[in-house]
């Protein structure tokens, strides 16, 4: 409506081509979504997630332990995953882990949105560098080239918020969370 009456950049006759393309981009999220949501089903049929918690707690005694091996799980899914398919297969089976070993849930959560932001920007399936590079039309080889620094501190914050997990949880727990 704002394309159409107000910034007048849309004409009528290109909305089906728009409604076309949304529709596609939709249907391959929801595909994904759907493959997805089978194989957890799949896999908590077969009790998958049971067993990954019993190993974990069987062979990782410290808490450190888990956020340093599930982050770097989280960073390696991220390199070919999108974030949503990547939560909906990995947290299921990661949070209980968490919880029991005495992670804030919060702060787990907040560990995994940031991991699969970093997924974002790194190849091969950086779907942000997709969108910069669609917008500057500067080759993927050069943006990745002028990314790594961002990329970089990143990784230093992921740290630091794994380890110090009070620097993103005070803001949750002044409001009661």
């Amino acid at each position: 409506m704002v394309g159409l009456f107000i910034f007048r950049e849309l004409k009528v006759k290109e909305l089906p081509a728009i409604f076309g393309r949304s529709m596609r981009d939709t249907s391959t999220i929801l595909m994904v979504i759907g493959a997805v949501s089978a194989a957890n089903w799949l896999m908590t049929y077969n009790r998958v997630p049971n067993i990954v918690t019993d190993f974990a707690l069987q062979y990782m005694s410290a808490r450190w332990m888990f956020l340093l091996s599930s982050m770097t799980l989280f960073l390696i899914v991220g390199l070919f995953l999108e974030g949503i398919a990547a939560m909906l297969v990995l947290v299921p089976i990661l949070h209980p882990i968490a919880v029991s070993m005495g992670v804030d849930p919060t702060h787990f959560g907040i560990l995994v949105v940031f991991n699969l932001m970093i997924g974002l920007i790194t190849p091969p399936m950086g779907l942000c560098l997709f969108v910069a590079d669609s917008v500057a039309q500067v080759g993927l080889g050069p943006l990745i080239r002028q990314i790594i620094p961002f990329f970089l501190v990143e990784v230093l914050a992921l740290i630091i918020i794994t380890f110090f997990p009070v620097t993103v949880v005070w803001i949750p727990r002044l409001f009661g969370f």
